[in-house]
């Protein structure tokens, strides 16, 4: 049987949320206004007290920055970002499990509503190979500040493990996830080993419930 495993990012393996803190970093050098950013936060703090829905039009918002922006001029922003700001707050518990399961040959693949220039950081940093973010969308070598189909969020994250992972699998899959948002149900539901990571009031009955794994990180 072939081992799978699932990660989150933001709140699973990222102390926090990786756009909230790249919008703080564009504020502080100068690559958005004020009004720009203050329009963003509000989202953050709405999503953080459970009072939205899906992000997608916020994040159609938030990217419409980087219209007619070059690929390597974001790169670089988004790699001095992932450098100075974002790599010292993944939470080492999480870490040390994300490292045993690839000493032991399992496949880690990231799920994350996160854009995909900063996802592919992300992974690489983690040496992962796969993952599945949000995709930005680019013509020739600049972007759009469009969002090509849907959010990388809810009912997608599970659609697109099974899509290019349970269905394509030639053996039988033990799929393991950890996250920690109440939108990962779908992601849960279709999982053989479910993690909970710092769960919400709603998240961790549910979890209790169906005698689910909860993990604390910090």
């Amino acid at each position: 049987m072939k081992e799978v495993i699932v990660f989150d990012v933001d709140g699973t393996l990222v102390n926090g949320q990786s756009q909230r803190l790249f919008i703080d970093y564009l504020l502080k050098n100068n690559i958005i206004s004020f009004a720009f950013y203050l329009k963003l936060y509000g989202w953050f703090i709405l999503y953080a007290l459970g009072l939205t829905g899906s992000p997608k039009k916020i994040m159609e918002i938030a990217y419409s920055f980087l219209s007619n922006k070059k690929y390597s001029w974001v790169e670089n922003i988004v790699d001095d970002f992932f450098n100075n700001v974002l790599k010292k707050e993944f939470f080492e518990s999480a870490l040390d499990i994300l490292n045993d399961h690839i000493i032991n040959k399992r496949e880690v693949i990231l799920v994350s509503n996160i854009p995909d220039i900063l996802l592919k950081r992300i992974a690489k940093h983690l040496n992962i190979q796969k993952y599945f973010g949000t995709t930005l969308e680019t013509q020739g070598d600049k972007f759009t500040g469009r969002i090509i189909g849907n959010i990388m969020y809810g009912d997608n994250k599970s659609y697109v493990i099974k899509k290019n992972i349970l269905k394509k699998a030639t053996c039988p899959i033990n799929l393991w996830v950890y996250a920690d948002h109440i939108s990962d149900l779908p992601l849960f539901e279709i999982a053989t080993n479910k993690f909970v990571v710092n769960p919400k009031n709603k998240l961790l009955s549910i979890a209790k419930e169906k005698d689910w794994g909860v993990l604390y990180f910090s």
